[in-house]
């Protein structure tokens, strides 16, 4: 049985526009050098995507995050960025439009399935503290598949609407609700959705929920039609809790 992060690759592939430059993975030399540079063993769906797509994954544009593997072997040969960075914390992926915004697993904090969370690391040139780092997905998995679905289901259809500062209020119990209002409209949840982003389709639209930090949703569709986006903003509105 394929993993996770296999299955979310497989997603990438299949999707991955024709226009753009297929994705390319890095060696095991590669891969034995970044490994060698952390002096530790890699995680095993960090290596599973380096050998996929360690060497090309342009066209990711959620965040536009550099994953690349020459990338990461630059940044770590900073000596400055060796001494500041906690150990539990292993760089896959820099934000090309923050200079001080990376992208981290964090090996102390793990998600059901054992894989490492992934953090927003901010100003690497600092001790680092609670107030420099942000969740980002439970696991490299779902941050990649929030990257692809947005990226390819989400910006490929003409009409979308963020709802406009439109966040709904939620606890994870809370959560269960807002999922049963989607499917009442006939939208049904992909299988590679996680804890903190989910998405559903149906024929005439899409869905994807970012639960920020667990704890409360935003939402933006997408569609051919702007009365069915109307529809789906209103019924939200009318059915939930919502904050402004």
């Amino acid at each position: 049985m394929k993993s996770k992060i296999e299955r979310v690759m497989d997603f990438m592939e299949e999707n991955w526009p024709a226009h753009r430059a297929p994705l390319k993975g890095a060696s095991a030399e590669d891969i034995a050098e970044l490994a060698a540079e952390w002096r530790r063993p890699l995680p095993e769906d960090y290596v599973a995507f380096l050998q996929r797509m360690g060497h090309r994954t342009e066209g990711l544009k959620w965040e536009h995050i550099d994953f690349r593997v020459d990338t990461m072997l630059r940044t770590l040969r900073y000596p400055w960025e060796n001494y500041v960075l906690p150990k539990r914390y292993l760089l896959i992926g820099e934000d090309l439009t923050e200079s001080e915004y990376s992208y981290a697993l964090d090996l102390e904090s793990r998600s059901m399935d054992g894989t490492a969370v992934v953090r927003a690391v901010y100003r690497l040139n600092y001790e680092i503290g609670p107030e420099h780092t942000l969740p980002e997905a439970t696991s490299l998995a779902e941050l990649l598949f929030n990257n692809t679905f947005l990226d390819v289901r989400i910006e490929s259809l003409p009409h979308r609407s963020g709802h406009r500062g439109l966040r709904f209020v939620g606890r994870p119990e809370e959560k269960q609700p807002f999922e049963s209002v989607l499917e009442e409209l006939g939208l049904v949840r992909h299988p590679l959705s996680g804890p903190f982003f989910q998405a559903y389709e149906c024929d005439e639209g899409r869905v994807a929920v970012r639960w920020n930090e667990g704890q409360y949703g935003q939402i933006i569709s997408a569609s051919e039609s702007t009365a069915w986006l109307s529809m789906v903003g209103k019924t939200l509105r009318s059915r939930l809790p919502v904050r402004l």
